[in-house]
């Protein structure tokens, strides 16, 4: 049983026929579809890699940073550009610097909870009173 579909139409003195026949009868399957689905393992394996790899430059750079504290020391032992490492080292230094706001978050709420005014849990942690305030409303 063949799949094509006929259709036949009268149009005043003429008679319209079509054929209708599957894309793939007449121009056969589309090459790339499996050509993509063979290189597709290979692609993630090749974006694991470069993760991997990318992860191990930050980690040198990181390593130097904290040796160091020269930029273009970093970038050296990257290897990588000064403007990569200083990239790299601002998104360390800024999520270090938010583990230890939460740190001293989590230190003013333990002493609020025990009864110490603002003031002295303020003076404890090294911040003024109005932050500690806001720190706890939130």
């Amino acid at each position: 049983m063949r799949r094509e579909t006929i259709i036949a139409r009268q149009l005043g003195n003429c008679l319209e026929i079509t054929i209708q026949i599957p894309w793939e009868d007449v121009h056969g399957k589309n090459k790339w579809q499996a050509y993509l689905a063979e290189k597709a393992e290979e692609e993630n394996q090749r974006i694991a890699a470069g993760l991997e790899y990318w992860s191990v430059i930050e980690s040198r750079v990181i390593q130097e940073w904290n040796h160091s504290q020269n930029i273009s020391k970093a970038a050296k032992a990257g290897p990588c550009k000064y403007y990569t490492a200083r990239i790299i080292i601002d998104k360390h230094r800024k999520a270090e610097r938010e583990k230890k706001r939460l740190e001293l978050i989590r230190t003013a709420q333990r002493l609020a909870s025990k009864g110490v005014p603002y003031h002295r849990i303020a003076e404890q942690i090294g911040k003024c009173p109005e932050t500690i305030r806001l720190w706890l409303k939130q």
